[in-house]
């Protein structure tokens, strides 16, 4: 019986030993630390104790969290497996990891509660986590700013596109990681791969680069014609689940990642390239427009002998004006294959038509030429820049059917120049007038003195402009200046350029004026362009003389009233001084009326009296 019940007892255990084996992994097994102190909370349920943080500290210095809060552990692990990627596994993994050096139990708490949540039976930790957010102040509230934590840092994506920047020949491969509320994520190393016939601007197929909250662009180009694969690997951490007596979580080492291929098609271009760079970005009213316009072949290809190329004849190219600043940057490409008249009629549809046109011919030994802009095709008459503080762009066309047969057969197509580039573009600067006159002409001492003065040309928004620096046009300069200078009796203004400060010069202030059209007034307490009343009062016999003046600025040239205009000063005396003063034909004229009006009243005065 003994004997019997002994092999009974064996073969049991043989069987326990089959079915423990059969569910062991390959991995050998290893010996977990207990958690440290600072990294849990303990808490007693049902009688029984419990803890809720870090469960157990690997070897590495990982922490592993516990996901069965129904069963203990032996800190023994017999399996090791990373977790399917979700952004739940993510966002715990990123969590796991960067708090693993920090001696926090409410932090830690709250991660164990949120592995709980993810990956526990919620029929019995329910119950746990209410409690637990009864009995430790913070907890809950903690266990949301991780979360959301979390979801801002993560990322869940990386978001791979491509645009062509030149045909099919060259583009931007762009690049931006995202997390799961979609917003843009800094921070992640990335590795792209291209293969295929073309290579990124450092002329290799791979290159590492780390996210910004802005797409990266990676500049590729062709080097034949085919299909070309992209290929974007990044980092991100992973969830590892440890099986012990129950299952554990803690990270996993970064694990590899790929997006999506990217895959597209190029072509090796076998047509020239044409470029043009304005003469002057800015352009005074009255003045020519003038483009220099260079023509150069594709790497390893020459010139055809003999080959003349004609940027003539259907009115291309164009010159636009009147373009408003906030239009610049946006840049009109043509389209793949489109030809140009096609991409002209395009821009007509957007609003953009010709205010000249000119043409040019290019060949081996003037491969660079400069054109003048013309009012109509093919014609000779200069156009005259309108002075309007309005843009003008170039775009230029070599058309394939308007050559001859020998240079036809080195092109694939029109070769046609983005609208609005920036070295095509300049302003057309507008010229100003003013005209002004004292309120006065002439003042005694202790009087106060004011100008009247009337600006005009002006574009009708300047002061909105805020500047390119892409296309090399500062901003708006938003005031004009009036001086108010004093010169002593005996040097009455002469000269259009102020004077010097000396002994008989002195500036008496200078006071900021919108540099806008219009008439203002200074002084009388009439205020500045800051909202300051202007009092301008004179202190001594003299000359007092009004000048308004702008500096100019990319879209408006400098401007400057006379020093020496007589309607923008006054004579200032003293009260009890009769001397009048000594020229200027409107106080000759003043004098005249006040002569014939005395001369009037004494001959009423004769007739009353012999009445």
């Amino acid at each position: 019986m003994k004997q019997r019940s002994l092999a009974i007892l064996v073969s049991m255990v043989l069987a326990l030993i089959m079915v423990v084996a059969a569910g062991c992994p390959t991995a050998q097994a290893a010996q977990l630390e207990k958690a440290r102190a600072g990294t849990y909370y303990p808490y007693t349920l049902d009688g029984r104790e419990y803890t809720i943080g870090v469960s157990a500290r690997g070897t590495q210095g990982h922490n592993y969290y516990c996901r069965q809060i129904a069963m203990e552990t032996d800190y023994i692990t017999t399996d090791s497996v990373v977790m399917a990627s979700d952004d739940t596994s993510r966002r715990l993994a990123w969590l796991i990891n960067g708090n693993r050096l920090k001696t926090d139990a409410l932090l830690h708490a709250a991660i164990g509660v949120l592995v709980h949540r993810a990956y526990d039976d919620q029929t019995v930790w329910s119950r746990h986590e209410t409690y637990l957010f009864g009995i430790y102040a913070g907890l809950e509230q903690k266990v949301n700013e991780l979360w959301k934590e979390a979801a801002d840092n993560v990322c869940d994506s990386m978001v791979v596109t491509r645009e062509n920047t030149k045909g099919l020949s060259e583009g931007d491969v762009n690049i931006m990681a995202r997390n799961a509320n979609g917003d843009s994520l800094a921070g992640i190393r990335f590795t792209a791969v291209i293969s295929g016939p073309a290579v990124f601007d450092n002329d290799k197929a791979k290159v590492t680069g780390v996210t910004a909250k802005e797409a990266q662009r990676l500049h590729w180009k062709a080097t034949g014609s085919g299909g070309v694969n992209v290929q974007v690997t990044y980092k991100r951490l992973a969830l590892e689940q440890a099986t012990t007596a129950q299952q554990m979580v803690t990270f996993d080492d970064q694990t590899q990642y790929s997006a999506d291929l990217l895959t597209f098609d190029v072509v090796m271009p076998t047509h020239p390239r044409i470029s043009t760079t304005v003469a002057s970005k800015q352009v005074d009213a009255g003045q020519e427009v003038r483009d220099t316009v260079r023509l150069d072949m594709p790497e390893g290809q020459t010139w055809p002998e003999g080959a003349a190329y004609q940027a003539t004849g259907w009115p291309v190219p164009w010159y636009f004006v009147g373009l408003e600043g906030e239009r610049l940057g946006q840049r009109i490409v043509p389209d793949d294959g489109e030809d140009a008249q096609t991409f002209i009629a395009r821009l007509a549809v957007a609003g953009y038509t010709p205010s000249a046109y000119g043409s040019i011919t290019l060949n081996a030994q003037q491969p660079q030429r400069e054109a003048l802009a013309v009012t109509q095709p093919s014609g000779s008459t200069a156009y005259a820049a309108r002075g309007d503080g309005g843009f003008g762009t170039w775009v230029w066309a070599i058309e394939r059917d308007l050559q001859t047969d020998a240079v036809k057969r080195t092109l694939e197509g029109d070769v046609v120049s983005a609208f609005l580039d920036a070295e095509e573009t300049n302003v057309n600067r507008a010229r100003l007038e003013v005209r002004s006159k004292a309120d006065r002409q002439t003042a005694t001492i202790g009087q106060e003195i004011s100008d009247s003065i009337t600006v005009s040309g002006f574009p009708d928004d300047h002061g909105t402009f805020s500047g390119n620096e892409d296309y090399g046009f500062g901003a708006d300069t938003p005031y004009a200046q009036v001086s108010v200078w004093w010169a002593a009796d005996d040097c009455e203004p002469d000269t259009h350029e102020e004077p010097e400060e000396d002994d008989n010069h002195r500036l008496i202030g200078t006071w900021d004026y919108p540099a806008v059209s219009g008439t203002f007034r200074v002084g009388d307490g009439e205020k500045d362009a800051h909202g300051n009343p202007v009092h301008i009062s004179a202190q001594q016999s003299g000359w007092y003389v009004f000048v308004w003046k702008y500096e100019g600025d990319s879209r408006v040239g400098a401007a400057v009233s006379s020093y020496a205009d007589e309607l923008e000063r006054v004579r200032v005396v003293a009260a009890d001084e009769m001397q009048m003063p000594k020229t200027g034909s409107s106080f000759m004229l003043a004098l005249g009326i006040v002569i014939a009006a005395l001369a009037t009243g004494a001959f009423m005065l004769f007739a009353v009296q012999r009445r």
